[in-house]
Protein backbone atom coordinates (compact mmCIF):
# COMPACT_ATOMS: atom_id res chain seq x y z
CA UNK A 1 0.00 0.00 0.00
CA UNK A 2 1.13 3.55 -0.46
CA UNK A 3 1.22 6.64 1.67
CA UNK A 4 -2.17 7.65 3.08
CA UNK A 5 -2.73 11.36 3.49
CA UNK A 6 -3.98 13.03 6.65
CA UNK A 7 -7.20 14.05 4.87
CA UNK A 8 -7.86 10.49 3.66
CA UNK A 9 -7.55 9.21 7.23
CA UNK A 10 -9.79 11.99 8.50
CA UNK A 11 -12.49 11.20 5.91
CA UNK A 12 -12.32 7.49 6.76
CA UNK A 13 -12.59 8.22 10.48
CA UNK A 14 -15.56 10.53 9.94
CA UNK A 15 -17.32 7.85 7.93
CA UNK A 16 -16.65 5.05 10.41
CA UNK A 17 -16.66 6.98 13.72
CA UNK A 18 -18.89 10.02 13.67
CA UNK A 19 -17.06 12.38 16.03
CA UNK A 20 -16.76 16.14 16.05
CA UNK A 21 -13.96 17.39 13.76
CA UNK A 22 -12.09 18.85 16.74
CA UNK A 23 -12.04 15.42 18.41
CA UNK A 24 -10.85 13.73 15.22
CA UNK A 25 -8.10 16.33 14.88
CA UNK A 26 -7.02 15.70 18.47
CA UNK A 27 -6.92 11.94 17.88
CA UNK A 28 -4.94 12.33 14.65
CA UNK A 29 -2.49 14.72 16.31
CA UNK A 30 -1.96 12.34 19.20
CA UNK A 31 -1.48 9.40 16.85
CA UNK A 32 0.99 11.36 14.71
CA UNK A 33 2.98 12.39 17.79
CA UNK A 34 3.09 8.77 18.95
CA UNK A 35 4.26 7.50 15.56
CA UNK A 36 6.90 10.24 15.28
CA UNK A 37 8.19 9.25 18.71
CA UNK A 38 8.38 5.59 17.70
CA UNK A 39 10.20 6.53 14.50
CA UNK A 40 12.69 8.64 16.42
CA UNK A 41 13.42 5.78 18.82
CA UNK A 42 13.83 3.35 15.91
CA UNK A 43 16.23 5.71 14.14
CA UNK A 44 18.27 6.11 17.34
CA UNK A 45 18.42 2.32 17.74
CA UNK A 46 19.49 1.95 14.11
CA UNK A 47 22.31 4.45 14.65
CA UNK A 48 23.43 2.66 17.80
CA UNK A 49 23.41 -0.73 16.09
CA UNK A 50 25.36 0.64 13.13
CA UNK A 51 28.00 1.96 15.53
CA UNK A 52 28.20 -1.41 17.27
CA UNK A 53 28.65 -3.14 13.91
CA UNK A 54 31.49 -0.78 13.03
CA UNK A 55 33.21 -1.52 16.34
CA UNK A 56 32.86 -5.27 15.76
CA UNK A 57 34.19 -4.95 12.21
CA UNK A 58 37.16 -2.90 13.44
CA UNK A 59 37.92 -5.41 16.17
CA UNK A 60 37.65 -8.29 13.70
CA UNK A 61 39.99 -6.55 11.27
CA UNK A 62 42.45 -5.80 14.06
CA UNK A 63 42.57 -9.49 14.91
CA UNK A 64 43.07 -10.39 11.25
CA UNK A 65 39.86 -12.39 11.06
CA UNK A 66 38.48 -10.65 8.00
Amino acid sequence: RGFVSHSQIEVHLQETHPLPPSELSRILESTRDHLESQLSRAEAEKTQLAAQIQVCEHQTQSLGLL
